[in-house]
């Protein structure tokens, strides 16, 4: 067992020493502030204080920042570190050269989510404005490879023998319907409008394809459920679908959720996955939304929901967080960003929100992804093969710290037509790299 000594205790530091020794790496610890204790203990003892107590001890130097229960807008220094970078450095004689409880701290509370920023178009904090992406390490699991360095130099220094192995690498693959059919199940209005939108713009085969796919001579192209359900049988997959049942808007334009074809379409897709709600673009700025449509979803399917994930990422902290909380969610896959691959938490590993606001941990379990179709194909301009190489890079950092490899794709990109000619077969290599 370890005995971890500070001169503080607060709901910021328990919370990393949980994560860290509890959910990373299995290890029975005890916490103290009482410094007789520390000095008069047999256990292994790392000491996370303003100095040195004892020559055989893990001296971790302390910041008052994980103490601080309100929000500051102070630079948060930056090093280099191993194979990335690192934060809060400190310049005393540790053990390690950074303050790892605080910059752990400050990647998963995505504490620099509440300073003030300036949004994207759609609300959202950008990428190009994080700490990581500026100073580029957004790319790898920062969280998971500080936490790896650490344990191995505990285990060198103290001669115990901790482990990294209280999570064992996991494939996640989930699907957003944001629009269940291209132009089935849609009534005459809309796609009237859709043949006087292809006219407008001389969209001729467009014009095709709608008619063939209403007189039933062709199969609608965002119709991928075949597809998606027998690659996932063929190679037992963990597949969570996250549907769409909003109010029709700018950006939400999925079939409405009484039509009887797409109610049974989600009640097929339940009987083979795990069914998540998709909170609608307007329920970002409607949080009372989200209760609505949980209940559609829920009624459909006669399951509870219990996962999550925002149409467009739409997430702001706390707000998003809080929302799903007060509607009994337990899981969000929301965290990653839209214009870039890689870690917006720094982690490839599950984590508990911590609401900043409050000073407390919550219930709610965070599965941040870090790759998603669209990012490939509308942000970066890759083709399909640029794509693989991201992924199978992707994958390889995941297994590499032991995370949790999430996956987002949309049932419209595995059609392999149009724009997303070859991206199934994309779709399927990443499958193989991932398992």
């Amino acid at each position: 067992m370890l005995l971890i000594y500070s001169e503080k205790s607060g709901p910021r530091l328990q919370y990393v020493l949980d994560f860290i020794f509890s959910d990373v790496s299995a290890t029975a610890y005890e916490h103290t502030t009482d410094v007789e204790q520390y000095v008069n203990s047999k256990e292994s003892k790392i000491n996370y204080s303003g100095q040195r107590i004892d020559a055989k001890e893990f001296f971790i130097s302390s910041s008052p920042f994980i103490y601080e229960s309100s929000l500051t807008t102070n630079n948060i220094d930056v090093i280099d570190f191993e194979e990335t970078k690192a934060l809060f450095p400190v310049s005393l004689d540790a053990d390690i050269p950074f303050d790892v409880f605080s910059a752990v701290f400050y990647m998963l509370s995505r504490y620099e989510e509440y300073q003030p920023y300036i949004k994207d178009a759609h609300g959202r904090y950008k990428a190009t404005d994080s700490i990581s992406c500026i100073n580029g390490f957004l790319d790898k699991p920062a969280v998971n490879i500080w936490i790896k360095s650490l344990i191995e130099k505990i285990n060198k220094k103290l001669s115990v023998n901790l482990s990294l192995k209280a999570h064992k690498y996991n494939f996640i693959n989930t699907i957003d319907v944001d629009i269940a059919y291209s132009y089935k199940n849609k009534g005459l209005y809309r796609n009237f409008f859709g043949y006087l939108r292809s006219l407008r713009y001389a969209k001729f085969d467009e014009i095709s394809e709608r008619t063939s796919v209403i007189s039933g001579l062709r199969k609608d192209p965002f119709d991928t459920y075949d597809y998606i359900i027998d690659l996932q049988q063929k190679y037992n997959l963990n597949t969570i679908f996250f549907i769409h049942v909003g109010d029709y808007g700018a950006y939400d334009k999925n079939i409405p959720f009484k039509n009887n074809k797409f109610r049974d379409l989600i009640r097929h897709l339940s009987d083979y996955a795990e069914i998540g709600i998709h909170p609608s673009y307007e329920s970002a700025a409607k949080p009372e939304k989200v209760r609505i449509e949980i209940e559609r979803l829920s009624e459909i399917i006669k399951k509870d929901i219990t996962k999550s994930r925002q149409h467009f990422l739409k997430l702001s902290f706390p707000k998003t967080y809080l929302t799903l909380i007060e509607n009994k969610i337990k899981e969000d896959y929301t965290l990653g960003y839209a214009s870039v691959i890689g870690f917006r938490a720094g982690t490839c590993t599950p984590f508990k929100f911590f609401d900043l606001d409050a000073n407390q941990k919550t219930t709610l379990t965070i599965r941040p992804f870090s790759i998603m179709d669209g990012t490939l194909k509308d942000y970066q301009n890759k083709n399909s093969q640029e794509a693989l190489q991201k992924i199978s890079q992707q994958i390889d950092k995941v297994k590499s710290v032991n995370g949790e490899f999430i996956s987002l794709w949309h049932n419209e990109s595995l059609s392999n037509s149009g724009r997303w000619e070859g991206w199934s077969e994309v779709y399927e290599k990443m499958i193989n790299l991932a398992l």
